[in-house]
């Protein structure tokens, strides 16, 4: 395929001339046809007008005549009748006269064919009104009567010598108006073919620029299509307009496209997850070879094989299910299950799976969590040993320690009392250490208890405000209460709970002789209960993490408070388990103010 010769333009010259050169024919085309059919319009319009002008004074030339007959009549006959007909005509005939004075344009020899007319006729009308006149005060004398009519007959064709000149150049004017209306129509018919002949000039001259673009855009389509089934492509375009510049910048995406696929291929490969592409019969289509480490197969060992058969069968219904759930979803749909190797042994696996319409597969990643699993059954087995092998012995020392306190086994002297007492409080800080982070395992495994039911808020708030009095006395702080009565449906055992850690917790840190309250207020959706404090307050690097486990704003505050820094984590498992959420609002040094949102029910 050579190509043709390329002329020397960009293509934005190229377009250029393509727009204008057309534009400047149609401009020219159109302003030709719109001249001639101005001149055509003006010779239509003059041949109407002289028509016009004809009929106009036949019309005047009619009602002249019929005022001269009406007055002749008047005087044969002396009937009133006929000279209330000539006053009528008569005003009718200088309407009509007026009319046909008004139709004269430049043509000077019309005008003064139209004045001669029209002081002909105003003559013949005086001499008419004065003939009336006459006849109206004149006695029976027959002689006179007679008199008058013969030149009332001779009034009447005045007219004709004008109007017939007047007709006979209106006759030629219309005559000669045709003959030019003619012309300008054989001009018009010769624009348009013109026109014509320039359009199809313009289309071959269109053509012409338009074979180099075309064969070097077919070049790139071509490109286009080797590229997509990853062959060799044509050399790249000669020149320095659009098009090279387009070819060139299409070669170098097509370079970075090989790199890009060859590194993704890279990546894929060497990948220590499993990827693969399900098709829409639950068969893997592709592969990385990351399933050999994960279970044994090698590529192409699981190419073409169904996934379910890597799937253990207690796993299959579920399985399922969220293969289905992806196909029916935009996002990803992630979930667990266990998987066979080719040993036979189980794998526990992640999956991330999400659908695409277009290729009507499921794409997954799928991770070994198999270390993960055995350090969740570590954990569990941790949590045993806490729950079994030290809680009980150390409940035991405890009690043990509490009736050395009380004296069930005799006195105890000055020196041992306090070492007593003091180990007695720390072995109580630990076994509530343990219990909580027990609660705090159950709830982060999901097995928040709650027990919803009809609560009256303001009764939650009283109990906690209560359970907490001893202590705020101890520590010579105030308790403030400001609640109203509304009823919300919640576990009311555990919103005590994590209200009574609230006001611990101010009451622990705020310095003696200062307040603390709890307050409600009411919201559209929800209702808020809020303790507040005028203690030390929390630092701006703290607030976003003190809900966290064993988070504490100081590393005394264990040793000193007798905190665990699992409080405020335990109460926020419980609030958002209500559907709630909890937060704090502190200034350092001002005090600091938690709150939780119940919503309404």
């Amino acid at each position: 395929m050579r190509a043709p010769r390329r002329l020397n333009l960009s293509i934005t010259q190229i377009g250029l001339l393509l727009v204008f050169i057309p534009l400047a024919v149609g401009l020219i085309f159109i302003g030709t046809l719109f001249y001639l059919l101005q001149l055509s319009q003006l010779e239509a319009e003059k041949h109407l007008r002289a028509r016009a002008i004809i009929s106009q004074s036949n019309v005047v030339s009619r009602l002249y005549i019929d005022a001269s007959l009406a007055m002749s009549n008047y005087c044969l006959t002396a009937v009133p009748v006929y000279a209330d007909k000539y006053d009528i005509t008569k005003k009718q005939l200088f309407t009509e006269l007026d009319k046909l004075q008004s139709m004269a344009v430049s043509n000077e020899v019309e005008k003064g064919l139209l004045q001669k007319i029209y002081g002909q006729a105003r003559q013949g009308i005086d001499y008419l009104d004065k003939s009336h006149h006459t006849l109206d005060h004149m006695s029976s004398d027959n002689v006179l009567m007679r008199q008058v009519f013969k030149e009332i007959r001779a009034v009447a064709g005045v007219l004709d010598p004008a109007m017939q000149e007047l007709n006979n150049f209106e006759t030629a004017f219309e005559k000669q108006s045709s003959q030019a209306k003619s012309e300008k129509s054989t001009l018009l018919q010769g624009a348009l073919i013109a026109g014509g002949v320039l359009n199809i000039l313009v289309a071959i001259s269109a053509a012409i620029f338009f074979r180099d673009i075309t064969f070097r855009l077919n070049l790139m389509r071509d490109n286009s299509y080797r590229l997509s089934r990853r062959e060799v492509l044509n050399p790249r375009v000669d020149g320095r307009d659009e098009i090279s510049e387009l070819d060139g910048a299409f070669h170098e995406m097509a370079t970075a496209l090989v790199e890009a696929n060859r590194k993704e291929r890279a990546l894929v490969e060497n990948a220590v997850e499993v990827i693969c592409s399900i098709d829409g019969h639950g068969v893997i289509s592709e592969l990385n070879p990351a399933a050999e480490q994960l279970w044994g197969y090698k590529q192409d060992e699981l190419l073409g094989q169904r996934v379910m058969n890597l799937v253990a069968e207690s796993d299959h219904e579920v399985t399922t299910q969220k293969f289905n759930d992806a196909r029916n979803s935009k996002s990803v749909i992630k979930f667990e299950n266990k998987t066979l190797a080719k040993s036979g042994t189980g794998v526990d696996a992640q999956w991330a799976v999400s659908w695409s319409p277009a290729d009507n597969s499921l794409y997954c990643v799928i991770h070994d969590i198999s270390e993960r699993k055995k350090l969740e059954q570590l954990k569990r087995e941790f949590i045993q040993m806490v729950s079994h092998d030290l809680r009980v012995p150390l409940t035991s020392l405890q009690m043990t320690l509490e009736l050395l306190l009380t004296g069930v086994y005799g006195e105890l002297s000055e020196k041992g009392r306090p070492r007593i007492q003091h180990a007695f409080s720390e072995l109580e800080r630990l076994i509530n250490l343990i219990n909580q982070l027990l609660e705090f395992e159950r709830m982060e495994s999901g097995k928040v208890e709650i027990y919803a039911e009809p609560t009256e808020l303001s009764e939650v708030v009283t109990r906690s405000v209560e359970a907490v009095r001893s202590l705020a006395e101890k520590n010579k702080v105030s308790l403030n209460t400001n609640v109203f009565v509304i009823e919300t449906s919640a576990d009311a055992g555990k919103l005590i709970q994590v209200l009574v850690n609230l006001l611990g917790n101010a009451i622990k840190f705020s310095p003696p002789k200062t307040t603390v309250s709890a307050t409600m207020e009411r919201f559209e959706k929800y209702v808020e209960i809020r303790i507040s404090d005028q203690g030390r307050g929390i630092p701006a690097e703290f607030r976003d993490k003190i809900f966290d486990r064993f988070e504490q704003v100081s590393i005394d505050d264990n040793r000193v408070k007798g905190g665990t820094g699992l409080g405020l984590a335990i109460s926020k498992s419980i609030v958002v388990a209500h559907g709630g959420t909890i937060g704090v609002d502190s200034e350092e040094g001002a005090g600091s103010s938690f709150w939780i949102r119940l919503p309404l029910s």
